[in-house]
Order: C-alpha cells, then sequence, then structure tokens
C-alpha cells in the first residue's frame, strides 16, 4: 500500500494535519480521554452484553475473546482513537482462528493476509494525522469519481471471488465474497481515514449477520461473533455519524 497522499480522488475538510503530541505518539494515553457518557456506557453495554449472553449459552473462550476485542476495536475506531490498532490486531488473529473452524474461508484469508498487515500500515498512518487537542484522527473525504470506481471495482472483485469461493465448497460463497472484498475497500478507506468507509461498513455488517446466523442456525455455536456483528452494526451507523460530522 502505498504512502497516504492528497491527491485529486480524496479531499480533506483541513488544509493542515496536526502531528501527535509529543510523548504519546502510540495513542495510549489518549484512549479514552474526551469521551461522552453515552459513548462510554454504549462500550460498557456491548461488551458485557456479549459476554454475559456468551457464558450463558456456553460459547467458548476463543469466539469471546475475538468478540470482545473486536467490538473494542471498532469502537474505538468510530472514536477516531489511534489505539483501536491494538485491538485490531488481536481481533484479526482470534477472528481468522474462529472463521476458520466454520468453513468461512474467505473471512479466514481476508483477516490472517489483509486485515492483520494493515492494522500496522493503519496505525502508521493515523499517527502522523491526530488532532492534538482531541487525541482523534482527521478525516479526509474521497472526490466523487474515486467513489464511482471503487463501487465497479467491488462489483468485479464479488462476482470473481465468489465464483472462486463456490468451486473451494465454501459455505455462502457469494455473501463471504461481499464482505471479504468489501472489507478490503472498507479497511483500506479506514487506514486513509476516510468516513466512506462507513456506508460499506454498515452493508458488510449486515451481511455477516446474515452469515453467521447461517452458521449458528446449523450448529448452534458462536453466538458471541453472531452478537458481535450485530454490535458492528450499530456501532458502524454511529461512525458513520460521528465521522461525517468532523
Amino acid at each position: 500500500m502505498r504512502p497516504l497522499t492528497h491527491t485529486n480522488s480524496y479531499k480533506t475538510m483541513d488544509t493542515t494535519d496536526s502531528m501527535p503530541r509529543a510523548g504519546n505518539t502510540y495513542g495510549i494515553r489518549d484512549a479514552f480521554t474526551h469521551w461522552r457518557v453515552c459513548e462510554v456506557l454504549w462500550l460498557a453495554l456491548a461488551t458485557l452484553s456479549v459476554l454475559v449472553v456468551s457464558v450463558l449459552l456456553g460459547d467458548n473462550l476463543l469466539g469471546i475473546s475475538s468478540s470482545v476485542t473486536g467490538i473494542i476495536c471498532v469502537v474505538l475506531t468510530a472514536k477516531g482513537k489511534l489505539a483501536a490498532y491494538y485491538f485490531g490486531v488481536a481481533n484479526c488473529i482470534l477472528y481468522a482462528i474462529v472463521a476458520y473452524g466454520q468453513t468461512l474461508y474467505g473471512e479466514t484469508l481476508l483477516n490472517a493476509l489483509y486485515y492483520l498487515p494493515l492494522q500496522f500500515i493503519g496505525f502508521h498512518i493515523w499517527r502522523t494525522h491526530i488532532n492534538a487537542e482531541q487525541g482523534t484522527v482527521q478525516p479526509l473525504h474521497m472526490a466523487w469519481r474515486a467513489r464511482v470506481y471503487a463501487l465497479l471495482a467491488l462489483a468485479a472483485g464479488t462476482a470473481l471471488l465468489g465464483v472462486g469461493l463456490a468451486y473451494f465448497g465454501d459455505a455462502i460463497p457469494y455473501v463471504d465474497a461481499y464482505t471479504t472484498v468489501a472489507s478490503v475497500f472498507a479497511m483500506t478507506l479506514s487506514a486513509r481515514r476516510c468516513p466512506e468507509q462507513w456506508y460499506l461498513w454498515i452493508s458488510i455488517n449486515v451481511c455477516s449477520i446474515y452469515m453467521w446466523a447461517e452458521r449458528f442456525a446449523a450448529n448452534g455455536e458462536n453466538v458471541a461473533t453472531l452478537m458481535m456483528w450485530v454490535v458492528f452494526l450499530v456501532n458502524s451507523v454511529f461512525g458513520l455519524v460521528k465521522w461525517t460530522r468532523k
């Protein structure tokens, strides 16, 4: 992935970027600063609800750990907090293992081979575009032409990958293909600080809820993962509102 540059395909709300404040270049101190009460309650409610229901239904520790790290990651991402990437690394590894166990190979490859290395790239890009006062990343909007090209590429990629996943026996090939390809685009836009990522995340989360509901109906497992995607959907709406207001 090439370094982030301001081209005619992207436009920023502000012509200047604030560098990370001295002594806090890794986002740890700012992770939970400048939070509203409702945002703290949302993080606590989302995390606890997954833990309680998962324990009651006997889900395994791997699935619960994957879900909790994923929830914290996406909530911090919606807040524009650099610390999201720490939880993102853990979630990529754990979720890839869970997805492999459910024969969702597109999800497995996506997390292990794309999401995981992109966590380090995104961390580097975000770290150099942090608002020093709020401790949050500054957004960079896409131009309309870039949006159209992205949608065309998304449609073509989904069709091609769907054929391949069906050949290898994927449980839900075309849904899995869409969530995989769309996630590649969405994660790239996230690393590049684009608010348009949230429209893709909303659609990805809807498809992922269907995909994991099918798995849960088939074997009664991975309720924590299913609930994680429900939380992701609600959080993606929150992220869209938050980032488009910046």
